[in-house]
């Protein structure tokens, strides 16, 4: 028989092992089975075989003694692993269930050490899911990565829209494109078709744009390039919302067309709903690029798909290359000396990127900022609880064991402030819909998804690392017994260092995000100051959609203006109407005009309008005069130029009865190019922007150009404000001209628009930084007043000793002030170095503007001392003799 069935035994003991799972199996299987085998052999023996052929018999019997001791062997591999896994899921649920009544008995701190994660986690969740939908997931296109945007560029370096005959060129002589594509808008026109008109998006594209951007028809079929032919008015592609809204939803398109500008339009094919570009359209008309525009008249962009093997550095050298050659060979009659090429999700989203980073940035200062609170109120319970500790220890349980307690502990709470920052982060993205600027249309599909969930998990366990390891490595180390027998006397010792340092990380974080915002607000305080040029206070606009075939010439057009502008102005609270083309700061038209005379192209911004609109918007009359009834079409073609324009192009020379000709943005329109004088100087206006400087404008009378103004905007200065006449304005246009589409606003509501980027900016980086001054302040008071409470008994012998309480209390606040100080000085390096991250977002305010520096040192100091002062004072009213009494 094998002697391996002999029982083994272990350590110095000797004890044996009596669980199954600890015994070595095969050992055991062998003796089990040598016993079996002796038994029946000597059964076989007493009926007469001989002990060989018994033993051979009952070998047969047993079978493969080896695949049975490996079968036995991985059952009890199996056991022993269930057995482990259960050992480790049962101390997890004790750990969980201790560290849920411990965060019972502790409720205050449970709650702030929640609502503070989830604050910093909120923060971080909400901002990075903006930064996933706009920079991180990839266009809804077919190899995105391909698609590229093609721009001009002028001598200044100035990127302009593309002129057609230049993107024509380009289509013939480039080589690093599958295929190039022109397109203009979207804008906002009438479109008839449906049961009433209605205004929405249009885009114009070239027969190859569907082709560039791989697109799909959800119902019909895109038309090919070849179809689209010179001089016809093109077919049209509508969007899966327009169709259901407006067309109905009939699949039938053969039956369906919609006119626009006066011209019908079959409908070719519905475009599904995850396609959406250019952004925002409804309706993409797919015409033959025009022939007749000249090489200054930048009217279109263009979009293309780089191909195979192409990359974006060729593609650019190449492009630079055409572009030069045409300036070269068209010198003199060509604006545009180079040509740019960009990555379309740049171009849509690039000018976001530093923005949206600094967001980030400044979420995981909060973040920083509440776990470093966090650790020192950990920190400062883990002194707390080190009775329970040592008790625990004295019992038998290990270091690890102890730590992995304390740090499930604080994995509890960061999950539940995970959790309380998944609420919050939906709150911050409602917030951020509604204050980020209108044109960011991809935050508006931005929401809470799955791999922001594992973001936020992800989060909440490096929080539970960040705030809870160092406390946990730096738990008392005292023996259990000292601890048990003496309790603590007072002292800080390499826990106050550690609590300076925390402190300090958190005042330098908040301090960074304070100058930030304070740059910011500063920053603001500057563009809104600058005097625009025009008041759009108290303006109700009214903004025309007119549709071409209802009123299909100026004589319709210019009725139209005469029987609304006098029928407004009678409402009482009215008191002067006007009508331009383009508001200012809601975009416009520019282009060349030749002055008699001069041998140079003068540049500038061109603008229909009537007399009655410089007085609605306040516009100042310089010299000359206004339009009036005098400009009525067949008499002597007139202009208005403002200050800018007269000062850029005629010096001190009065430019009234100078006169310019060839509009390079009306000429192609009305086909004259008749010599235009001017009559008048008015006040410079912003048209684009606040911090752009002012470009020299262009106005012409409304009588003689409609075309023009057909969707134009009329102004109505009021008395009362304009939600006193809102309802008889829409009351009165809706009966003078039933079948016109309209809107009405507020001239402040679409001139405010370009403060959309800096206010958003200030906004969200302001409540950053007020979030991190809250949380600074919150950890300062918590520790300086666990300080005061650990040192009660020392402080009320220093009293009773002589100490004057108020000096004390001094003290205390001194010692507190030290970490504030030096994380000032810490924040103020950091601000100065991280200040290129922050100076593409100022305007007229430098990075290290010293007044905004200062406020942020007085704030921020101001706030330290008002969370020390709390503590401080219960300093004073220590009893002195219970202190004594205690000792």
């Amino acid at each position: 028989m094998d002697s391996g069935g002999r029982d083994r035994v272990t350590g110095s003991g000797g004890r044996r092992r009596g669980r199954l799972f600890e015994r070595p199996v095969r050992e055991d299987v062998r003796r089990e089975l040598d016993s079996h085998l002796a038994m029946k052999v000597e059964e076989l023996v007493s009926r007469g075989w001989s002990p060989a052929a018994a033993l051979s018999e009952a070998e047969r019997l047993f079978g493969d003694a080896a695949a049975i001791e490996t079968e036995c062997s991985a059952i009890a591999a199996r056991q022993r692993r269930s057995m482990l896994l259960a050992r480790w899921f049962e101390t997890v649920i004790q750990d969980v269930r201790q560290g849920v009544r411990v965060l019972g008995r502790q409720r205050a701190f449970t709650v702030a050490a929640i609502l503070t994660l989830g604050l910093g986690i909120g923060a971080n969740v909400a901002v990075f899911s903006v930064i996933d939908s706009l920079l991180l997931a990839p266009l809804p296109y077919e190899e995105p990565s391909r698609l590229v945007t093609l721009t001009e560029l002028n001598e200044q370096g100035v990127t302009i829209p593309v002129a057609e005959p230049n993107y024509m060129d380009w289509r013939s002589l480039s080589t690093s494109f599958v295929e190039l594509s022109a397109y203009r808008g979207p804008f906002a026109t009438p479109v008839l078709g449906g049961e009433a008109p209605v205004r929405r998006s249009v885009s114009i594209v070239t027969g190859e744009f569907f082709d560039v951007m791989r697109a799909q028809a959800l119902v019909g079929r895109i038309p090919e390039a070849s179809e689209i032919l010179a001089g016809d008015a093109g077919m049209a592609v509508v969007s899966e919302s327009f169709w259901q809204s407006v067309l109905g939803g009939v699949r039938d398109l053969g039956s369906l067309s919609i006119e626009m500008g006066g011209y019908p339009f079959p409908v070719s094919a519905v475009l599904p709903a995850r396609f959406d570009f250019p952004l925002g359209t409804d309706v993409w008309v797919v015409q033959y690029p025009s022939a007749g525009g000249t090489r200054t008249s930048h009217n279109y962009e263009v979009v293309a798909r780089l191909a195979d093997g192409v990359t974006l550095e060729a593609a650019q050298s190449e492009m630079a290359a055409i572009g030069g050659r045409l300036a070269e060979a068209y010198a003199g009659s060509i604006d545009a000396v180079t040509v740019g090429v960009t990555r379309l999700s740049d171009a849509l989203y690039g000018s976001y990127r530093t923005p949206l980073l600094l967001l980030l940035g400044a979420s995981a200062i909060v973040l920083l900022v509440a776990c470093s609170n966090l650790a020192s109120a950990v920190l400062a319970r883990s002194v707390v609880r080190r009775r329970e500790v040592a008790v625990r220890a004295s019992l038998g349980a290990s270091r690890p064991r102890l730590l992995r307690q304390l740090l499930t502990e604080n994995l509890l709470l960061s999950l539940v402030g995970g959790a309380a920052g998944l609420g919050l982060a939906f709150a911050v993205l409602v917030v951020l819909r509604a204050a980020a600027p209108a044109q960011v249309l991809g935050l508006r599909e931005t929401s809470l998804s799955l791999p922001l969930l594992m973001f936020t998990l992800l989060l909440s366990v490096v929080a539970a690392l960040l705030f809870g390891l160092a406390p946990a490595l730096r738990s008392d180390d005292r023996s259990a017994a000292t601890l048990l027998r003496g309790g603590d006397r007072g002292g800080t010792g390499r826990r106050g260092t550690v609590w300076s340092v925390l402190v300090a990380a958190e005042v330098g974080l908040a301090f960074v995000l304070l100058v930030a915002a304070g740059l910011l607000i500063r920053s603001f305080r500057e563009v809104i100051s600058v005097d625009p040029g025009f008041d759009s206070n108290d303006v109700v606009t009214v903004n025309l959609y007119v549709p071409q075939s209802m009123y299909p010439d100026d004589t319709a057009l210019i009725g139209l203006h005469a029987s609304l502008v006098p029928a407004l102005e009678r409402i009482p609270g009215v008191t002067r109407v006007g009508i331009v083309s383009h508001l200012p700061m809601t975009g416009g038209v520019n282009g060349g005009v030749d002055i008699e005379g001069e041998a140079s192209l003068a540049y500038g911004e061109y603008r229909v309008a009537d007399g009655g609109y410089f007085g609605a918007m306040r516009i100042p009359l310089v010299r000359g005069r206004l339009f009036d009834e005098s400009d009525r079409p067949g008499a002597t073609e007139v202009a208005v130029v403002d200050a800018a324009f007269a000062r850029q192009y005629f010096g001190d020379t009065d430019p009234v009865g100078r006169r310019i000709r060839n509009l390079r943005n009306d000429s192609f329109v009305y086909g004259t190019d008749n010599w235009v004088t001017i009559i008048g100087v008015v006040g410079a206006v912003r048209q684009r922007s606040y911090v752009q400087d002012v470009n020299p404008t262009v106005y012409v009378p409304a009588t003689q150009r409609p075309w023009r103004a057909r969707d134009g905007v009329l102004t109505l200065r009021t008395e009362g404000g304009a939600g006193a006449v809102a309802a008889a304005v829409r009351s009165e246009v809706s009966r003078l001209a039933p079948q016109v589409p309209f809107e009405i606003g507020t001239a402040r509501a679409l001139a405010g628009r370009q403060l959309d980027d800096p206010r958003f900016a200030m906004l969200v980086i302001g409540g950053f930084g007020v979030i991190a001054l809250a949380l600074a302040a919150i950890g300062i008071h918590g520790v300086v007043a666990y300080s005061v409470e650990r040192r009660r008994r020392e402080m009320g012998v220093r009293i009773a000793l002589g100490a004057v309480p108020q000096g004390v209390a001094r003290r205390v606040v001194r010692d507190a002030m030290v970490p504030v100080v030096a994380g000032v000085v810490l924040g103020l390096g950091a601000s100065l170095a991280l200040r290129r991250f922050v100076e593409s977002a100022l305007v007229s305010v430098g990075p290290g503007d010293p007044l905004t520096l200062a406020g942020s040192i007085i704030l921020l100091t101001g706030v330290a001392l008002f969370a020390c002062a709390l503590p401080a004072v219960r300093v004073t009213r220590i009893d002195p003799i219970s202190a004594l009494r205690a000792e």
